[in-house]
């Protein structure tokens, strides 16, 4: 899209060498930067976007590419706004002033006066926002001013006297805030330091009392702790005799497993043969039992009927008949 009023913000830091210098010098003066589109590249895509956008945007037909440069470049050196911030207390702003004049031709230079005591006060506040700074906060925001207002008096006096002028600008407030927050920072890192070193000696010093009670309570319990281990040297003994004593029990009790499970072996082994014999036998005994009870049935009927057969003739004999 074309540029219009645009508004660039430059300071010493983004300007790190002279070919920075020449490219916004470029810029105030012709409004493009040198060689930035070569010739090589005057067909390619970019020019050929740049030439759709002059032409939608200026309702005109465009022949060249050129022609489409100039244009732009017109719309650059017409629209273009840059806020460049320098610090005049250097060597590095003479150099630029000789060595680049036109951005000084085709700028206007605006020398901010100190900052009041109200915009010192302010700055300070927001710059101190640390919570443990709440309460002291106003006197060191006074006394941070109070410091400005000093050097900014002294440095009039010392030109004065010498006529030699010492610049003392805003950033040397800011520095000087930073460097209350950095050393406010370390003396935090210090007091953290010292409490965990007090801590340790602390926990020093209840160490030690409890190895010394330790200590006496160890001394005092030395007779009893004797007397425990005569009794386990004792108890050592006796327990050593005892192994030895359910060792031998232990052979005699294996023995006699031993010889256990061999009669076991042999009655198992009778058994089987018992087994198989009966095995064998058990057809024989149902066929017996089964003989048995068909001669008990036969036996049964030869005394039913001889018990007939008996009270028959009984009857027919019978005085009584």
């Amino acid at each position: 899209e074309m540029c219009i009023r645009d508004r660039s913000t430059w300071g010493n830091e983004e300007v790190f060498n002279n070919d920075c210098m020449e490219d916004i010098s470029s810029i105030l003066a012709n409004g493009e930067v040198p060689n930035l589109y070569s010739k090589e590249g005057n067909s390619n895509e970019l020019m050929a976007k740049l030439r759709e956008n002059v032409q939608l945007r200026y309702k005109k037909v465009i022949d060249s590419d050129e022609e489409a440069l100039e244009i732009i470049k017109d719309v650059c050196k017409k629209n273009l706004r840059i806020v460049f911030s320098l610090n005049p207390t250097v060597d590095q702003f003479r150099e630029r002033l000789r060595n680049f004049p036109t951005i000084f031709k085709y700028t206007r230079i605006d020398w901010f006066l100190p900052w009041p005591e109200e915009a010192l006060k302010t700055v300070a506040e927001q710059y101190l926002v640390e919570p443990e700074l709440a309460e002291q906060k106003e006197g060191i925001t006074s006394i941070c001013v109070s410091m400005q207002e000093q050097v900014r008096t002294l440095a009039a006096q010392y030109e004065s006297e010498t006529r030699f002028r010492y610049y003392v600008t805003p950033t040397h407030y800011l520095q000087l805030l930073n460097t209350f927050k950095r050393l406010l920072a370390e003396r935090k890192e210090i007091i953290r330091g010292t409490q965990l070193y007090e801590n340790g000696l602390q926990e020093l010093k209840k160490t030690e009392t409890f190895v010394a009670e330790m200590r006496v309570k160890l001394i005092e319990m030395e007779p009893e702790q004797k007397q425990c281990s005569e009794n386990a040297i004792r108890l050592a003994e006796s327990l050593k005799k005892k192994k030895v004593e359910v060792q031998d029990e232990t052979e005699v009790v294996q023995a006699k497993e031993e010889k256990a499970e061999e009669i076991k072996a042999i009655a198992d082994k009778l058994q089987a043969e018992c087994q198989a014999n009966y095995n064998k036998a058990l057809p024989e005994l149902k066929e017996a039992e089964k003989a048995i009870k068909d001669i008990d049935q036969k036996l049964s009927l030869i005394h039913i009927c001889r018990c007939r057969r008996y009270a028959v003739c009984r009857s027919r004999w019978s005085p009584y008949h």
